[in-house]
C-alpha cells in the first residue's frame, strides 16, 4: 500500500477506514432496498429511499477520500498492474455512484410515491440495484487487492 516514504500510517488508516466505510454504506443501502422491495410496504420503502438519499452523499465522500489517499500512497507505483487495476475499479465505482446512484437516489426518494408502480420507477430502481451491486463488487475487489498489496509491503 505504501508508494513513497512520505506515506504516513495515518494516511493508510484513513484509506482503509474510508474504503471499508464506503463498502459498508453501499452494502447497507443496497440490502435495505432489496429487503424493503421484497418484504415491506410502501411506507418502509419510502423510508429506505430517504435513507439512501442521505447515504449516497456519505458514500461518495468516502469514495473520494479513498481515491485521493490511494493516489497519494501509490504515486510512485502507478505503472504496477495491481495498482492500475485498483485505480480503474475505483474510477468506475466513483462514476457509477455519481452518474447512476446519486440521480437514482434523488428520483426514487422524492418522486417514488407518485410513480411507484410506473415503468420509469421500475427501470430506475433496477438501474440503482445493478449499479449498487457493481459498486459493491468493485470495492470488494479493491479491498482484496489492497490487503494483498499490504501483505507484499510487509514482506519486503
Amino acid at each position: 500500500m505504501t508508494g513513497t516514504k512520505a506515506t504516513t500510517p495515518m494516511q493508510r488508516k484513513l484509506h482503509r477506514a474510508m474504503g471499508l466505510g464506503a463498502l459498508i454504506m453501499t452494502a447497507i443501502g443496497w440490502l435495505a432496498t432489496v429487503a424493503a422491495l421484497a418484504f415491506a410496504g410502501e411506507a418502509t420503502l419510502a423510508g429506505v429511499k430517504m435513507f439512501n438519499l442521505f447515504n449516497i452523499g456519505i458514500q461518495i465522500s468516502f469514495l473520494l477520500v479513498v481515491a485521493i489517499t490511494g493516489r497519494i500512497m501509490a504515486i510512485n507505483r502507478m505503472k504496477e498492474p495491481a495498482i492500475q487495476r485498483k485505480w480503474r475499479r475505483m474510477g468506475l465505482a466513483v462514476a457509477l455512484s455519481l452518474v447512476v446512484l446519486a440521480p437514482a437516489s434523488v428520483y426514487l426518494a422524492l418522486w417514488e410515491k407518485e410513480h411507484m408502480n410506473t415503468s420509469s420507477f421500475i427501470m430506475v430502481q433496477a438501474a440503482e440495484l445493478l449499479a449498487g451491486a457493481s459498486v459493491i463488487l468493485l470495492l470488494w475487489a479493491n479491498l482484496r487487492d489492497g490487503l494483498a498489496l499490504a501483505r507484499e509491503n510487509r514482506a519486503t
